[in-house]
């Protein structure tokens, strides 16, 4: 993010973060990473690989592994800075009125982790004796959920990292992976120190209650198919009945569009292969750049993102400045529209209640089928949320299923008097959100 990589230099931009509206950050792993990889020939003879691993298997090209191939859960990596550094940050963030999390990685480690030396009886191991990778990953070993002392060892990690630094929570790593019973028990250790907040990176039910949040994946290839043409606005109307069907009630999903997986690539595996309502073909996910699967849309899909039930709209780093896929190492932060564009969004989001705690409301548009219209409601608080989700290059007129009333446009801050037949014209991909306070 910063040229300097480190936790002093990323505090320079809290106030940028605070002014954007960000309530929350979320930091990758911060610890030691694993030396090395395992030979893939020595990985797919075992379906696994002996701890400790030969030196004759251990294959050191020069990069790094993966963040989330962790030799030392309570260390820091050096590059980022120190523990004072990270818990003057802390400090720093709490100071904005903000709150961190950090990645929590529990399910596996990397294949020259502490354990390998004091506890080998920590991992799972396969019909072969050897240790098993973590699939379809092989730079990463996995750990034995049967065993209590492991469980507990990584209860304690948790419990230093938010005693001893100060964060408040964590974002679950492979989160459908662990046995739901364990994130149950975690969250209440946990909160006998202080209420943390959990962000599960996984779908499943069984995540819930334990976790405040949990990804959404489906969302894109929803909004993707439309852009398509290959389904209309009912496709959302579908995708909030599955959820409703699928999760327990007030359950809250983290909407976007990009994350550390989608960007390089352009999707996440549970999109492409998970989707209830699949009608995108395997190579339009591996062929078709991020960028493209959005086109124009990708503001229309923002606001639904936050204005959607159960919503917790997140972007990724650089997003706010419209970058969307292959975020480089340093970015050169600057001002322009889409800054302007995320501050309103989040502004509106984090102070009208009627997105946090409101109902949702559908609204017919006549026999249009590209544009999708809400009302969200909560006591006085009430914002009505109009977008065209077509890639037709003119406008849609459509007639609104009964009178709204005045409201203010909150992105223009112009007032908008409906005409008497309630009809509305929509630019392409525009979105329109007008609050009423009545």
């Amino acid at each position: 993010m910063t040229r300097e990589g480190t936790f002093k230099a990323f505090e320079a931009q809290l106030p940028r973060l605070k002014a954007l509206g960000v309530g929350i950050i979320w930091l990758m792993p911060i610890h030691k990473r694993g030396q090395f990889r395992v030979s893939a020939q020595l990985i797919d003879s075992l379906d696994g690989a002996p701890i400790p691993v030969p030196e004759a298997y251990r294959v050191l090209n020069g990069k790094q592994t993966s963040p989330y191939c962790i030799s030392d859960h309570y260390s820091i990596h050096p590059e980022f800075g120190t523990k004072e550094d990270f818990r003057h940050l802390v400090d720093a963030i709490h100071q904005q009125g903000m709150y961190i999390i950090l990645d929590l990685v529990v399910n596996h480690t990397s294949w020259d982790h502490l354990f390998i030396q004091q506890h080998p009886d920590f991992y799972a191991r396969n019909q072969n004796g050897a240790v098993a990778y973590t699939k379809p990953w092989k730079d990463i070993a996995q750990l034995d959920w049967e065993n209590k002392a492991m469980r507990e060892y990584m209860r304690d990690v948790c419990r230093y990292w938010v005693r001893e630094m100060d964060v408040d929570g964590f974002r679950t790593d492979v989160a459908d992976r662990v046995p739901s019973g364990y994130w149950t028990w975690l969250r209440a250790e946990l909160h006998k120190i202080k209420p943390v907040f959990l962000l599960a990176e996984g779908f499943s039910p069984a995540v819930h209650p334990a976790h405040d949040v949990s990804y959404d994946w489906f969302l894109p290839p929803a909004f993707w198919s439309v852009v398509e043409g290959k389904k209309t606005v009912a496709v959302i109307d579908s995708l909030l009945a599955w959820e409703r069907r699928k999760y327990p009630k007030g359950v809250l999903k983290m909407r976007h569009a990009t994350n550390h997986d989608v960007h390089g690539k352009g999707y996440a595996y549970p999109s492409m292969a998970d989707y209830y309502d699949q009608v995108l073909e395997k190579t339009y996910f591996e062929q078709v750049p991020l960028v493209e699967k959005f086109g124009e849309g990708l503001k229309a899909f923002m606001v639904l993102s936050a204005t959607l039930p159960n919503s917790v709209p997140m972007i990724w780093n650089g997003q706010e400045i419209g970058i969307l896929q292959k975020t480089p190492s340093v970015i050169t932060w600057q001002d322009n529209e889409w800054v302007d564009f995320y501050q309103k969004l989040f502004t509106l989001y984090r102070t009208n209640p009627a997105f946090t705690a409101g109902d949702f409301t559908r609204l017919s548009t006549g026999q249009n089928e590209k544009v999708y219209a809400f009302v969200r409601k909560h006591n006085r608080n009430k914002v009505l949320v109009m977008i065209n989700c077509s890639p037709e290059n003119q406008p849609v007129t459509f007639k609104m299923d009964g009178n709204p009333g005045m409201g203010k446009d909150f992105f223009s801050g112009k007032t908008h008097p409906f005409s008497k037949n309630n009809k509305m014209v929509l630019e392409p991909w525009a979105s329109r959100v007008y609050v009423y306070h009545q």
